[in-house]
């Protein structure tokens, strides 16, 4: 689990793995509305490498939102941010369905699944849109983020 003293950290990992400032004013809102659940870290000597929030969803109730997920560019491609994706998962997913955003080669690596989230209706392309969790199950929900991703 993230700590207060590591938010800095966090903040330079995400400005430099994104190549600007939108995640990391991402997760400062998320963090001052009340609406992160939880945020996670991988550690190398000390520093962090790796960063992984889950942010509440407004609906549908108890679903949480894998995102931003970052590791530092010297760092990428070395397996540190699909194990802690993976570790996320792995204590979260039994009690909660997780959405995330993003490259799905990397995501389903990681378990989660495009055929899942098919019937899904997002704000954001579905075709970039994974769920967490082997289930042959293809909800019908309209997913509710959180204010602060529309204010990115």
């Amino acid at each position: 689990m993230a700590t207060p003293p590591q938010f800095d950290q966090i903040e330079t990992l995400l400005t430099c793995a994104f190549g600007g400032p939108d995640e990391a004013r991402l997760v400062r809102r998320l963090r001052a509305a009340g609406d992160m659940a939880a945020e996670y870290v991988s550690l190398q000597g000390g520093v962090v490498v790796s960063y992984a929030a889950l942010a509440k969803f407004g609906a549908p109730h108890g679903w949480l939102a894998l995102a931003p997920v970052a590791t530092l560019p010297e760092f990428q491609g070395r397996g540190f941010g699909l194990s802690l994706v993976r570790a996320v998962c792995a204590r979260h997913a039994k009690a909660q369905t997780i959405v995330v955003l993003g490259r799905p080669e990397f995501y389903q690596r990681a378990g989660f699944s495009l055929k899942r989230a098919a019937r899904l209706t997002s704000p954001y392309p579905i075709a970039n849109t994974l769920l967490s969790g082997p289930g042959a199950d293809q909800p019908d929900k309209t997913l509710v983020y959180p204010a602060a991703f529309g204010a990115v």
